[in-house]
């Protein structure tokens, strides 16, 4: 490497943390902040960096790895369900789009083949931009994240025939343009071809050998190996590097590691995307946007316009309500990355002016720096129209991890992770389970468990699973040094989730509470029995509930421990205040001295310092407890107080 490309990658990266940090503070979106920074190092700026080729290829190396956890993220059945929307919606937003800019350009004095080629820069949109956004957001899986990424798959498609057919709409070539892309389709074909066979029969297993070694460098090897491979692949058959990227990422994603392998590729990609989003700002001349602002704001506005109003008119054609029609507007009307390469092979066939290359520049550079405002703006709007029930082509769609909330993950499938699995089955409760071995996340796979294969010390990898949005994480494995590890991870991304592990020996459990967790269960016969039983008191879960899920896993796996009759479990309080629990008791089939009664006539904060919440009776709950409400058999009631306090109550109503 030369000193020039490792001085411009440091000031590069410097100005970049120094300008996103601003922009987080003031709370603005992080990637007009990239923009900013490439402005203010080109060479209409500080003069820190040059536009060099190098700084290119480190941002298309952003753009691959972003493509290629898109891929991961999705699957080859989850496409295959909205294929509809990948031909349909891109045909009519792509096309629309082309037709209007051409319309618009002709009548404004454009030569017929310069105003073609400007409809075809103008309906590419930036698959960069949008999936960031949507990634930090956490919106991909939503319906409009889901038609964006469809229309934006046609437009990389689109990017091969459109500059194949340059030369010919150029003047410079006549007649093989056809055979051109009659050989490009084919070559398509088979290398899509490949990598659906790779995905069903190697991929899998090979993956599953190299997990099986346990070595993180090796399995980050092979993923990178994968990424650049298929990309390349695609690029030497006339299709794009990120439409190969995205490929791989199918590829993998029909195995049981996307999740590890998004987990690993995380970091790299955040930093190589930095290039891309700067090498943009790079290019931006700053006196000619001076000199022409008044003209660059109109077109500007005019081509945000003319997309955003396209864009959610085709949503709307295939089906969509107004709201994700509104949204996906708002996501489409920038200019793409790919516009870029294609006005330099314009510029030099000749099919546009150097004057109206700066005016595309600046224009594409407003529209990009917009596009997150744009966003936030949209949800304001959309705020307005009232939640659709599912329709069109996503209607009945598995809920995947990142639609999960207040659910559990469970780290370690060992006995306790099986026993709390079970017990959250029981219960209802949704869970993910995260689990390190290769051979027993394939076993319990084929079990219908929710498992993901992935290393629970990954800050990127517990986001994966959704461990922010989790009410609580329980950790059964049996390393101490790896539990201390995941609870700072865990705390490093969730300063409000639930921590639950298992520990040895009581000196291991001080160090990780001492890190962040909530309880350390010492490893005793019934510690899973312990943990699982806290996981649904913190459910709120009635406390005789809770006792027959433990003599349910006890029949099971715990015969050998004596008698389960009249054992009691005693849950530690969760909450910070001292001494203070919330739970939640059922009230006996039958009235006695309590249940029958008014709270006025029970008495029941001074006769046992209990404080009633909340009481659920026939599915409704009553939030409006005052002294005349009269408790009733079978009553749900939420209590605070102490554990002790709630359970002498607990005893009186249940006889």
């Amino acid at each position: 490497m030369e000193v020039h490309l490792l001085q411009d990658i440091v000031l590069i990266l410097g100005l970049s943390a120094a300008v996103v940090f601003l922009f987080q503070r003031l709370n603005l979106p992080t990637i007009p902040g990239y923009l900013l920074a490439g402005i203010i190092a080109g060479p209409s700026g500080l003069k820190l960096v040059a536009v060099s080729h190098e700084v290119e290829q480190l941002s298309e190396i952003g753009v691959i790895l972003l493509l290629f956890i898109i891929g991961m993220e999705f699957s080859l059945k989850t496409l295959k369900e909205f294929r509809k929307i990948v031909l349909l919606g891109g045909a009519l937003q792509a096309g629309g789009t082309i037709l209007a800019a051409y319309g618009s350009a002709f009548l404004l004095g454009f030569p017929w083949r310069e105003a073609v080629f400007l409809g075809f820069l103008v309906a590419l949109s930036s698959t960069a931009i949008v999936l960031k956004s949507l990634q930090e957001r956490h919106e991909l899986h939503t319906p409009h994240g889901k038609v964006a990424l469809s229309i934006l798959i046609f437009q990389d498609i689109m990017v091969a025939p459109m500059i194949l057919v340059l030369p010919t709409l150029a003047g410079t070539e006549a007649g093989s343009g056809g055979e051109d892309l009659l050989l490009t389709f084919l070559k398509a074909v088979a290398l899509i071809g490949g990598v659906f066979a790779a995905a069903r029969f190697v991929i899998p297993s090979l993956l599953f050998q190299i997990s099986k070694t346990k070595s993180r460098e090796l399995f980050i090897l092979t993923i990178v190996v994968l990424c650049f491979t298929i990309a390349w692949a695609s690029h030497a058959v006339g299709l794009s590097l990120a439409l190969g990227a995205f490929a791989a990422g199918l590829a993998i994603s029909e195995s049981d590691y996307s999740h590890q392998a998004t987990g690993v590729v995380i970091p790299f990609q955040e930093v190589f995307a930095s290039f891309f989003f700067v090498s943009i700002g790079l290019l931006a001349d700053v006196s000619f946007i001076g000199q022409h602002l008044g003209t660059i704001i109109g077109l500007t506005l005019a081509v945000i316009m003319v997309k955003m109003i396209l864009s959610g008119a085709s949503v709307k054609a295939l089906g969509f309500p107004w709201r994700t029609a509104l949204l996906s507007g708002f996501l489409l009307f920038q200019i793409g990355e790919f516009s870029f390469v294609l006005s330099g092979s314009g510029l030099q066939l000749g099919l546009i002016s150097g004057e109206t290359y700066q005016y595309f520049l600046s224009v594409s550079i407003l529209t990009m720096t917009l596009t997150p405002f744009g966003i936030q703006l949209s949800h304001v709007l959309a705020g307005k129209f009232k939640h659709s029930p599912a329709s069109g082509p996503f209607a009945g769609a598995a809920v995947s991890v990142k639609d999960l909330h207040d659910h559990l993950v469970i780290i370690g499938m060992g006995v306790g992770g099986k026993n709390v699995a079970k017990a959250a089955r029981l219960a209802n409760i949704p869970y993910l389970v995260l689990e390190a071995d290769p051979g027993i996340v394939r076993l319990e796979t084929a079990n219908g468990e929710p498992i993901h294969f992935g290393d629970g010390t990954l800050p990127s990898m517990l986001k994966l699973v959704g461990v922010p949005t989790a009410r609580v994480v329980v950790i059964t494995i049996s390393d101490p040094k790896g539990v201390q590890s995941m609870v700072s991870s865990i705390r490093s991304i969730s300063s409000s989730v639930h921590i639950i592990t298992r520990v040895k020996y009581v000196q291991e459990g001080a160090e990780t509470l001492r890190r962040g967790a909530n309880e350390a269960i010492p490893e005793e016969f019934e510690s899973s029995i312990a943990i699982f039983s806290r996981v649904l008191h913190r459910y709120l879960v009635p406390e005789n509930q809770i006792q027959t899920y433990a003599d349910e896993v006890r029949a099971n796996n715990y015969e050998m421990l004596g008698s389960r009759k009249h054992q009691v479990l005693s849950p530690l309080p969760y909450m910070d205040i001292p001494q203070l629990n919330i739970s939640c008791v059922k009230a006996g089939p039958r009235k006695n001295e309590i249940i029958g009664k008014t709270l006025r006539e029970a008495d029941i904060r001074n006769k046992f310092g209990v404080n009633l919440l909340a009481v659920e009776r026939d599915g409704q709950y009553l939030g409006d407890i005052h002294p005349d409400v009269r408790l009733l058999p079978n009553d749900l009631l939420f209590l605070a107080g102490t554990i002790a306090d709630i359970n002498r109550f607990q005893q009186k109503i249940e006889l």
